[in-house]
């Protein structure tokens, strides 16, 4: 169980004995927006955009990712997804797509400063 009781928005979260790392899209109050992705390959596992409550996902949180471990997610994979159904299959909400968006740059930001 996650020690810390704050989950945070572009945060990484690690299950150790299933070696997966959900990354948080969106918190509320009561709710968290997730995506799962495999610790070992990287790779996007499940549906995309998932919902949990905060309990849940502290309960099933056993640390926060390391920078290498979030550095190795295909978080690309997910935004391919979305491409690829087009906008009149799947419609990210204003919250969501400032959150993609604001994932991308800090990425970025990452990456040049590296």
């Amino acid at each position: 169980m996650l020690a810390r009781r704050e989950i945070e928005v572009g945060k990484y979260y690690v299950n150790e004995d299933r070696q997966r790392a959900r990354e948080v899209l969106q918190v509320d109050q009561q709710t968290v927006h997730f995506s799962t992705y495999d610790l070992e390959t990287g790779k996007l596992c499940g549906a995309p955009y998932r919902r949990c409550t905060r309990t849940e996902i502290i309960a099933w949180a056993d640390r926060e990712a390391t920078v290498t471990e979030a550095d190795k997610l295909q978080r690309d994979e997910l935004e391919a997804l979305f491409r690829t159904h087009g906008p009149d299959t799947v419609k990210l909400s204003p919250e969501l797509e400032a959150t993609m968006a604001g994932l991308r740059e800090e990425a970025r930001r990452t990456s040049l400063s590296r």
